[in-house]
């Protein structure tokens, strides 16, 4: 006898399925329910990675164009730097810092900060030559703490008083009283004063008073001679230290008092070059 295949009966079937089958496909789809979000959070960590992974390049990228654009500055500033010391005048600046006991805490702090600042120019204009008078021991002590290096900056220091020290015949005090003569060119026989004064609560021209208690030549930089007004700003002309000797270098250097003032003087002022 020949055995035919046993057909399936579809009511068996689906009684059979209504039994333990249906709890079979329910216990794929559970399963498949649960390892597509797996997949899906695979996914999300990967695609989390390479967001991570893009921004540190672009990142390393940007750094690597800012050091090629620093590198390329300081290349400038080396040749602009050969060049003006060829061609710089000999500049004599003397920083009188008896006004010391005038300031607070913070202006003194400032104050350091802006000779450090001088120190700087010093080194990129050699022809600069910087002396510190009325230094006293307090101030030395406040600066190596402010300041690194300040004990060994190798400019001329004194505790003696600037007339002491200096003929006063050759010194100019210079001034930000608007009431003074401008200063119009920088002689190599002569010495420019500057306060050594932060004064954030305007005591007035102090400058000015010592230069006529010594009977010096007291002189501003020609900043409304040279540069215009804008429509707003402070037309505040009280510069900081570091910015009056940078100033005095550059003309020592040019010899024209725009290309002197334009880049050193602050927006904030109000003055400006005008434009042919």
């Amino acid at each position: 006898m020949i055995d035919h295949p046993q057909r399936c009966d579809a009511p068996s079937f689906v009684a059979e399925m209504e039994g333990g089958g249906v709890a079979f496909l329910e216990s794929l789809f559970e399963e498949f329910s649960i390892e597509k979000p797996r997949e899906a959070e695979r996914v999300a960590k990967s695609e989390k990675r390479e967001v991570r992974y893009r921004k540190v390049v672009e990142r390393r990228k940007l750094k690597r164009v800012e050091e090629h654009r620093r590198r390329r500055e300081r290349k400038k500033e080396a040749r602009d730097d050969a060049e003006n010391n060829a061609e710089m005048k000999r500049l004599s600046v003397c920083i009188d810092l008896a006004f010391c006991s005038a300031m607070n805490s913070k202006e003194r702090g400032k104050l350091i900060r802006q000779l450090g600042r001088v120190w700087g120019l010093q080194k990129r204009y050699p022809g600069l030559a910087t002396t510190l008078v009325n230094l006293e021991d307090s101030v030395k002590t406040e600066g190596e703490r402010i300041v690194s290096g300040f004990g060994s900056f190798s400019w001329k220091t004194t505790s003696e008083r600037l007339e002491d020290v200096q003929s006063t015949s050759s010194l100019v005090y210079l001034s930000p009283d608007a009431e003074m003569e401008p200063l119009m060119a920088v002689e190599e026989e002569a010495v420019y004063v500057i306060g050594g004064l932060v004064d954030e609560s305007g005591k007035g021209s102090m400058s000015r008073e010592k230069a006529e208690a010594l009977g010096v030549r007291c002189r501003r930089l020609p900043i409304p001679e040279f540069m215009t007004k804008t429509s707003s700003g402070t037309f505040n002309v009280m510069l900081t230290i570091n910015q009056v000797v940078e100033i005095l270098c550059r003309f020592a250097t040019s010899g024209d008092w725009t290309d002197a003032l334009e880049p050193v003087v602050p927006a904030r002022t109000g003055y400006t070059v005008a434009k042919t």
